[in-house]
């Protein structure tokens, strides 16, 4: 199955703390004063990772691009 390491965890939930302008002390403490904890809301950023990994997965699954269909792209004037 996919699985999201604790180091990809922890940047992805800086990267959610920065986009709010705060440090990581200071998302925490939001998260709590608004009655969330920290434990629940890295478990929620896990699971919405994995499905993004899975979507994202599944839509590469489905394109295939042949060597010809790239061909004929570069032929063009947009290639």
């Amino acid at each position: 199955g996919v699985r999201i390491s604790d180091a990809q965890l922890n940047g992805a939930i800086q990267n959610i703390a920065a986009q709010n302008r705060m440090t990581l002390e200071q998302f925490i403490a939001a998260l709590e004063q608004q009655g969330q904890s920290y434990p629940e809301m890295r478990e929620q950023v896990r699971r919405e990772m994995i499905i993004q990994r899975v979507q994202a997965g599944n839509v590469n699954q489905r394109i295939q691009i042949t060597p010809k269909e790239i061909d004929n792209f570069l032929a063009t004037e947009d290639g």
